[in-house]
């Protein structure tokens, strides 16, 4: 095996509202772009989706979204 490197810092953030300062979070980062990946859609059924969606905007966040994902193994 190659030598290498591997960074990972994790900030975990817990409470209500949290998602609406994702963006900042991002922005804070250094990040311009993410990639949202989600299953079936129920993510949108509630206002995660919605909240989550405008931070980035409001922080100039681009997204782009890659949705129908399945789970491997299947759950079932």
């Amino acid at each position: 095996m190659n030598d290498f490197n591997y960074y990972n810092p994790t900030k975990i953030e817990f409470g209500r509202g949290k998602e609406k300062n994702i963006g900042k979070y991002i922005k804070e980062a250094g990040v311009t772009s993410v990639l949202l990946v989600y299953g079936t859609g129920s993510i949108k059924k509630g206002t995660l989706y919605d909240d989550t969606i405008a931070s980035l905007v409001q922080n100039g966040i681009d997204y782009e979204e890659l949705d129908g994902v399945v789970s491997n193994p299947l759950l079932s």
